[in-house]
C-alpha cells in the first residue's frame, strides 16, 4: 500500500539525499508560498520535489538510505534496551512502566509511517524522549545493582 507507494523511485532518485532540512515545512520561506504549498523545494536542484509525508520518507530524501538504515538501526536498539528492561527488572511497576514506553514507541514507529509529528514535534517528542530516558535508566541501574551484589 501507501507504505511503499513510489519507493523504487525515492531510493534511486535520493539515494545520498538532499540534505537536512530540505523537506520540513519551513522550507516554505525558501520558495514563494505557491510553491512551496505545492511541494517541497529541493535546495540542490532548485526544484519542486513530490513528497510523502510519513518520517521514513522524510529521511529518505533528506539523509538517503544511509540515514534511513542509521534510523532503524537506532530503532532496534531502542526495542532491544526496552526488552531487556522489562526481562530483568523485578519490580513489577517499573516492568509495566517499561513495557508501557516499548508499546508507545511500537505504535510510534507505525505512525511514523503515515506522519512525522510524533518524531519530530514538541511536546510529543520530549515526552517520549523523557519516558524513554527514564525506562532506559531503570533497566540499567537495576544490571548495575546486580553487578555490586557480585
Amino acid at each position: 500500500g501507501y507504505l511503499f507507494k513510489d519507493i523504487g523511485n525515492l531510493l534511486s532518485n535520493n539515494l545520498l539525499g538532499n540534505g537536512v532540512g530540505s523537506v520540513t515545512a519551513e522550507t516554505r520561506h525558501a520558495a514563494n508560498p505557491t510553491d512551496a504549498a505545492r511541494g517541497i523545494l529541493g535546495f540542490q536542484t532548485g526544484q519542486l520535489l513530490p513528497s510523502h509525508e510519513g518520517f521514513y520518507f522524510k529521511t529518505i530524501f533528506e539523509l538517503g538510505i544511509f540515514g534511513l538504515l542509521t534510523v532503524i538501526v537506532f530503532f532496534m536498539i531502542i526495542i532491544y534496551n526496552l526488552a531487556l528492561s522489562i526481562k530483568y527488572l523485578e519490580d513489577i511497576r517499573t516492568s509495566l512502566f517499561c513495557a508501557l514506553v516499548l508499546s508507545v514507541f511500537l505504535v510510534m514507529i507505525i505512525i511514523g509511517s503515515k506522519g512525522q509529528i510524533i518524531f519530530t514535534k514538541y511536546p510529543a517528542n520530549f515526552l517520549f524522549y523523557l519516558f524513554l530516558g527514564i525506562a532506559l535508566k531503570l533497566g540499567f541501574s537495576n544490571l548495575d545493582n546486580e553487578k555490586k551484589s557480585n
